[in-house]
């Protein structure tokens, strides 16, 4: 529900004047349309139905680039006309001015704000910029030196950078619309899925824009440098936050583009003017606009640079000036929203740091920006632009607790920054809207941890597990979660499902034994001993958390772990007596033959006193299919005392024995990764030499999961497991 019309108004800062800063959050690649017959929009989208905008509905050109020529300079002529009218009488004068002008065919707005439009031409604002100021003139800087003193050279390379329509109507090889069309959100966190892997989780990284047209004339209250040094330090937008910004009146940084690429980013934050102005009885139009500033310089002399649907040319008045400007701004009206969008920002938030951007005009704008699960924020009146700078900030440091949008508005809602009256005893609050009353958050809430630290890829997790990896009995899985943005409000409804070696895990989990991390206002760590309902698998284990939001929609982490795939339980009996364990190892020789190797901890840590091995080999072309195999060669070594053992009937009587051999049965087989059984082979003693005519046979009896490789490739799934036996 969108409230509150308003009168139209101006944020005035202490120091400046600041209309409106603008946060954007996406979790999808936009749309935008590049075309001159709105028509092409429509197909295979909107079954033919036109979008509703004001310029077809009104019957003027829909851009500046449709504008007949005469009617252009006519506009530029009156603006002119009404800046010295102003300059010698007030805007009750200028509106009087425009009643009277016989080219003149609509008119409306009051205050600070009148728009009026001449026929064959697009509507253009006379910005009073200097009413309501109770600041010295030194520091009113939007209308200070004039951007009237800006060099032709300045245009014409503005001019340059901006795309023709043809250039801009391919984006990436294909019009977003279409890329737009094809994707399907997963969760309520801003991002998408740029892995492929068909969800939005961590591993997606999130991407920001940060626009500051105008930080010259904000400072030192523009947030916009504080927000993109915010955004760079959180989980998940790392070296993927752009900012660019005009420090100075001259700089022209920041291009149509920049507006029009906004569904290409995660987070797009703009701080710039604007405001809203709405019809009064008697006007030709009683509606209301709301329009937002590009930052984007109209120089009257040379033209308007490339100029999409929905944009107006402005003149900005200040008694600052002692001579009729010859520059404008172009303003960015409700119609570039609706055109350029026309699927809305989905599950975007967008934070409006600023005047008259709430109330019903405030959901106007949000209603034409907007689509499915989207948000945004707004001031109901004209607001300090100090008052401005510490709300946005304060909003954001919520969000980056993982907080979603309705908790961290209340949140800074009792910190006394708002409401408050102004000068005119308007009452002036920040508020969050959304068309359809979602909530969405900033990042991926879950991580998983061992012993406080994050679980990095490619972690070994045997000790995590409870059962025997490769068996056929189900087993469990001891996992540690922290969740940021829990309140305790919000801490029952928070679920918990798990996704363990591409299987759904049965149940959910709930955060009820949870404890607070320290230091963490809103990050909470619970342990969740999944019952997995099905055997584990050595080797490359994929687990993904899905937090199911208490507001809806859920949250994702994923991360692809090791299991130690490499163990093993041995007993030795007969003419030796022992126990040993530690890491075991398999490979396939050249005849098809399955080596696997036990090693005992102490000779993975070079302690003679405690170094046993054994193996075994199949025959040639064993096929590793579960089922018994016959064993064909065996050995087992102690360092100290120095014995051994052996089984080999294949060079000879010396190497086998009446009793000797035996067989290995296997559970399960993942080729280069892991193997998993069970093998009992008899073997007679070597050394110490045994009598003449005596083989004293020993028994090796062994359960084992085997990891694949060799101990001399650094990389194979043996090494990265006996690693784990190392001291």
């Amino acid at each position: 529900m969108f409230i509150n019309l308003a009168q139209a108004a101006i944020k005035v800062n202490t120091h400046v004047l600041k209309i409106i800063t603008v946060i954007l959050l996406s979790s999808m690649v936009g749309q935008f349309v590049f075309a001159n017959d709105l028509d092409r929009v429509f197909s295979n989208s909107f079954e033919g139905a036109p979008i509703d905008l004001d310029c077809r509905r009104e019957g003027y050109p829909c851009s500046l680039s449709e504008a007949d020529p005469d009617s252009l300079d006519l506009t530029i002529t009156i603006l002119k006309e009404l800046w010295n009218v102003r300059h010698s009488g007030t805007m009750d004068d200028v509106r009087t001015y425009l009643e009277n002008h016989p080219d003149v065919v609509s008119i409306w707005g009051d205050g600070r704000f009148v728009s009026f439009r001449v026929e064959g031409m697009s509507p253009a604002i006379f910005d009073d910029t200097t009413i309501h100021l109770s600041d010295p003139p030194e520091a009113i800087s939007r209308s200070k030196q004039s951007v009237s003193s800006r060099s032709r050279s300045q245009f014409e390379l503005l001019n340059e950078a901006y795309p023709t329509a043809t250039q801009m109507e391919d984006f990436d090889g294909q019009s977003n619309l279409v890329r737009q069309k094809n994707k399907s959100r997963l969760n309520e966190v801003v991002g998408e899925d740029l892995t492929g892997d068909g969800k939005v989780d961590q591993k997606d990284r999130k991407r920001a824009l940060v626009l500051a047209p105008f930080e010259w004339d904000f400072a030192p209250y523009d947030e916009s440098a504080t927000l993109a040094g915010n955004l760079e330090s959180l989980a998940g937008y790392g070296g993927s936050v752009e900012f660019k910004h005009n420090p100075i009146e001259e700089d022209q940084n920041i291009t149509i583009d920049d507006w029009l690429s906004f569904g290409n980013y995660d987070t797009v934050t703009v701080s710039t003017h604007g405001a809203r102005a709405c019809g009064v009885p008697g006007d030709l139009s009683e509606r209301c606009e709301v329009w937002i500033s590009s930052g984007i310089v109209f120089d009257f002399l040379y033209g308007p640079p490339f100029s999409p649907y929905g944009v107006w040319i402005a003149m900005h008045y200040s008694d600052i000036d002692q001579q009729t400007p010859t520059t404008g701004d172009l303003f960015l009206t409700l119609d570039f929203w609706r055109f350029h969008y026309p699927e809305g920002l989905d599950k975007q938030l967008v934070t409006l740091s600023a005047c008259e951007t709430g109330g019903s005009e405030g959901g106007e704008l949000a209603a034409a920006m907007g689509g499915e699960d989207f948000v945004m924020s707004g001031w109901t009146e004209s607001v300090l632009s100090d008052v401005a700078y510490d709300t946005a900030l304060a909003f954001n440091e919520e969000l980056a607790k993982g907080l979603n949008t309705t908790e961290a508005f209340d949140k800074i809602a009792g910190q006394g920054l708002f409401p408050y009256v102004d000068e005119d005893g308007l009452e002036v609050a920040f508020e969050v809207m959304s068309p359809n009353d979602d909530a969405v958050r900033l990042f991926e809430l879950a991580h998983l941890v061992h012993d406080g630290s994050g679980l990095p890829e490619g972690w070994n997790i045997v000790e995590l597990v409870t059962g025997i990896v490769g068996d056929t009995e189900p087993d469990n899985l001891r996992l540690t979660l922290q969740i940021d943005g829990v309140t305790t409000e919000s801490k029952p409804d928070f679920q918990v499902r798990y996704r363990v070696q591409d299987k759904d895990v049965p149940g959910t989990y709930d955060l009820g034994a949870a404890t607070l991390v320290n230091g963490y206002e809103h990050r909470y760590e619970v342990e969740h001993d999944v019952s997995l309902g099905f055997p584990l698998v050595g080797g490359d284990v994929p687990i993904e958390v899905i937090v199911d939001l208490p507001e809806g929609g859920d949250s994702r982490f994923s991360m692809t772990a090791f299991l130690a795939s490499s163990y093993f339980n041995a007993t030795v009996s007969g003419d030796m007596a022992d126990v040993f364990e530690g890491p075991a190892q398999f490979e396939i020789n050249s005849e098809g033959r399955l080596d696997v190797t036990f090693r005992s901890r102490g000779a993975i840590n070079a302690n003679l006193s405690e170094t046993v091995s054994a193996s075994f080999s199949t025959g040639p072309s064993t096929p590793l299919t579960p089922g018994d195999h016959d064993i064909a060669i065996a050995q087992l070594n102690y360092a100290d005392p120095g014995y051994n053992a052996i089984y080999w009937p294949e060079v000879g009587d010396d190497y086998t024995c009446p009793s000797c051999g035996g067989s290995v049965t296997i559970e399960s087989y993942v080729e280069e990764q892991s193997i998993s059984g069970h093998a009992t082979v008899t073997m007679f003693r070597q050394n110490p030499p045994p009598p003449e005519d005596q083989k004293p046979p020993v028994t090796l009896d062994v359960d084992f999961v085997a990891a694949f490789g060799s101990q001399f490739q650094g990389s194979s799934p043996y090494v990265r497991c006996s690693i784990e036996y190392e001291e």
